[in-house]
């Protein structure tokens, strides 16, 4: 019996690591399109690199990553800014769903920048050197419980988003205001549920999210993630669970 028990732990033996496999694209929409050679790394949760790898002409990637913890991936391209995202590896391979890995337009993070006006070049002169410094930001839904896109999902309207970067600093979101104007002075994410932080410094970052729903009752969700150099952390969405 002791030979058996011995045999079938090694049976059940654990992987380092896992492979993950999709394309990257310029955007999380339908329409968007296969971002093709754009590179794509991955950090384990101590932010440690564990495997990097350009995708092929049609966007497609395999790579790396450690199991049974966080992964953070890092993606770059000419043309769009670092772009990160992070998510939780088991001990099985996964097939990454179109449009959960893109690449945020340089375009893109300049017309961010004018959207959320004298709010973000505020906070971005706050931030050290701007080739260092990057951007988190996103949208608050409610989680629900259902298969419909996320983006049908319940907007967040009393939502506040603070970024705590590694050395413990923290730093506070911009918001719009109703009709999806930059407004310096809101300080909840309103109608559009959009939020946006500047300057935050590269590298470990959490995201807390909290929300009132009623006099009574805030709930709130934290989030784990990596800012690359000069990179962009989007979140779309920031989900707040309900409780009963």
């Amino acid at each position: 019996m002791p030979v058996i028990a011995l045999l079938l732990a090694a049976c059940w033996t654990l992987p380092d690591t896992v492979t993950f496999t999709g394309t990257v694209f310029d955007g999380p929409d339908e329409d968007a399109t296969a971002v093709g050679g754009a590179g794509v790394a991955t950090r384990n949760a101590a932010l440690e690199l564990v495997d990097e790898t350009t995708a092929d002409a049609e966007g497609a990637f395999s790579v790396r990553a450690a199991a049974s913890q966080a992964v953070f991936f890092a993606l770059d391209g000419e043309g769009y800014a670092p772009t990160a995202f992070s998510t939780m590896a088991g001990t099985e391979d996964v097939a990454v769903p179109d449009g959960a890995l893109w690449l945020r337009s340089e375009a893109e993070v300049e017309a961010l920048r004018e959207t959320f006006g004298d709010c973000a070049a505020t906070a971005g002169d706050t931030g050290g050197d701007a080739g260092a410094t990057g951007i988190v930001e996103g949208e608050v839904r409610f989680w629900l419980p259902v298969s419909d896109p996320v983006d049908t999902w319940p907007v967040v309207t009393t939502a506040t988003v603070t970024v705590q970067d590694g050395a413990g600093e923290e730093w506070s979101a911009c918001y719009l205001d109703d009709d999806g104007n930059a407004d310096p002075d809101a300080t909840e994410t309103g109608a559009t549920g959009r939020f946006a932080v500047f300057g935050v410094p590269a590298g470990p970052i959490t995201v807390r999210v909290l929300a009132a729903i009623t006099e009574e009752q805030t709930e709130e969700s934290l989030y784990v993630g990596y800012l690359p150099e000069g990179g962009v952390f989007p979140m779309y969405a920031a989900l707040i669970t309900v409780e009963e």
